[in-house]
């Protein structure tokens, strides 16, 4: 009997520092994550939030994920509605905006996000707006969030996509899955979208207007249209032709 009682009192024990040390993890954990945990639950609420059950049968290169990891964003639903410093990020395969909460669940939304301005100023996602609803072109549809570059009578967009392939090593059974994130650019102009190449001539035929304006601009200045920065002053520069303009 004595030996009972030992081991009775010696497993109690033992449970109790394992209750304590996990207790201690995720008080670790919770602390290392701060933000708007009342704007992020109500947000839920508001938009029936759906746990994400991820079945990964596979190891994992890269990521499906824009940003890798949960940033502060603000939130803006169709409905008009803003929330404030709510951990977001997206599945870039599956075209979801997903959310974190306090307790660390990680959830989708059910209903259309509008519009995600990134304010955290840890990383460079700061002042980043991702928005949907542009017309339909290529694989993407109404639903497809694009990053806003510049916007106007003219609007410079970035898609960010992802693709991935499956390998398996000879000899081995387990599946190694290779994600590779791309970045495409277009011009919304008329409500028309039109994919971006590269080179001053390329450019320049997407529009209709103000082309020798813009081909004087790029000389002047010495734009080769080559990559994000040269699309971004140009579209900026047309913008400010119209602002004069009814």
């Amino acid at each position: 009997m004595k030996v009972n009682s030992y081991s009775k009192i010696r497993g109690i024990i033992l449970l109790f520092l394992l209750q304590s040390c996990c207790l201690s993890f995720i008080r670790a954990q919770r602390g290392n994550f701060t933000g708007n945990f009342n704007n992020a639950n109500e947000l839920m609420t508001d938009i029936s939030g759906k746990p994400i059950y991820l079945k990964v049968e596979y190891n994992v290169e890269g990521s499906p994920f824009f940003p890798v990891e949960y940033y502060k964003a603000d939130i803006y639903i169709k409905k008009g509605k803003a929330y404030k410093d709510v951990y977001v990020k997206f599945n870039l395969q599956e075209n979801l905006v997903l959310f974190k909460m306090a307790d660390g669940t990680e959830l989708s939304s059910s209903v259309p996000i509008q519009k995600i301005r990134f304010t955290d100023t840890s990383r460079n996602m700061y002042n980043m707006v991702f928005e949907n609803g542009f017309p339909a072109v290529d694989k993407q549809d109404e639903g497809s969030y694009y990053q806003v570059i510049d916007t106007g009578k003219a609007s410079l967009l970035k898609y960010h996509s992802v693709s991935y392939i499956d390998k398996k090593q000879y000899g081995n059974a387990s599946i190694t899955r290779v994600f590779d994130q791309e970045e495409s650019y277009y011009l919304l102009l008329y409500g028309i979208m039109q994919k971006v190449g590269k080179g001053q001539e390329g450019f320049l035929s997407l529009f209709t207007d103000k082309k020798e304006e813009l081909k004087k601009y790029m000389e002047k200045n010495k734009i080769k249209c080559r990559k994000e920065e040269d699309w971004r002053k140009v579209i900026a520069y047309y913008n400010s032709l119209w602002s004069g303009e009814n």
